[in-house]
């Protein structure tokens, strides 16, 4: 499966959803069911030390790419807005 297609399910899934759930349906979701079956799906996976550095600073380096990337889209989308008044 390409990362294309991959991506188009989830753009469709997150429109759906926004017409289907509210958000507090939403956040009953991730609290009620999505939490703890991770909770427990993870249960049993120990991490080294060493591993435990290489997630954290993978887990970092994502964070502070979706925070650059949604400051970049904001920026866009006001620069746009006031292209068109």
């Amino acid at each position: 499966m390409s990362v294309l297609f991959f991506w188009e399910i989830l753009c469709l899934h997150d429109t759906y959803s926004k017409c289907l759930y509210s958000a507090e349906e939403k956040t009953q979701f991730c609290v009620r069911d999505f939490l703890p079956a991770m909770s427990e799906a993870t249960r049993e996976v120990s991490l080294t030390l060493g591993e435990s550095a290489t997630l954290a600073t993978s887990t970092a380096g994502t964070a502070a790419k979706l925070l650059y990337a949604t400051v970049w889209q904001v920026r866009q989308r006001m620069s746009m807005s006031q292209a068109f008044r």
